[in-house]
């Protein structure tokens, strides 16, 4: 067996791992521009212009919420946001058309990641080992995660 140089071995594996990152990237992207292109099935949500990666995100992330919360029978709590539930005003069942409001808002929000550190900070916490838990009933080292906000944090 001939044995090769460990530089030329170095070399090859360089070579294998760029290659590797290169093809994930490609993988990725294509994911993405299949993503982009489903959004045409998405309701008021157009094509006018390349969507950016994180936003597209957030779209199928609250349009999968939104039609989980539809399947739950959940009721729409009020026809604007100043509106309170009133006899003349009930709640309704959540449809469709109600996820209108929610595209456009996460299309007019800026991608400010000032905003997405103050979440991840309020992530971290969330991270902690919960004090309160019995010791009997887990383990000191369990960590409890509950699933971030995902709703934009609005700044004046």
């Amino acid at each position: 067996i001939p044995i090769m140089p460990s530089k030329k071995i170095s070399e090859e594996r360089k070579l294998a791992s760029r290659n590797k990152e290169k093809k994930r990237n490609i993988d990725i992207n294509e994911a993405f521009v299949s993503l982009q292109n489903s959004f045409s099935a998405i309701p008021f949500i157009t094509r006018r212009r390349k969507v950016p990666k994180v936003k597209m995100l957030r779209l199928a992330i609250k349009y999968i919420d939104h039609l989980e919360r539809i399947l739950h029978n959940e009721q729409h709590v009020s026809w604007s946001p100043l509106q309170r539930p009133s006899p003349y005003c009930p709640p309704r069942p959540l449809k469709m058309e109600d996820f209108e409001n929610i595209a456009a808002e996460e299309f007019n929000e800026r991608n400010s990641y000032t905003n997405r550190l103050h979440e991840d900070d309020r992530f971290a916490e969330i991270c902690q080992p919960r004090s309160h838990q019995s010791k009997e009933s887990t383990d000191s080292s369990t960590l409890y995660i509950d699933p971030p906000n995902l709703t934009p944090i609005d700044t004046p």
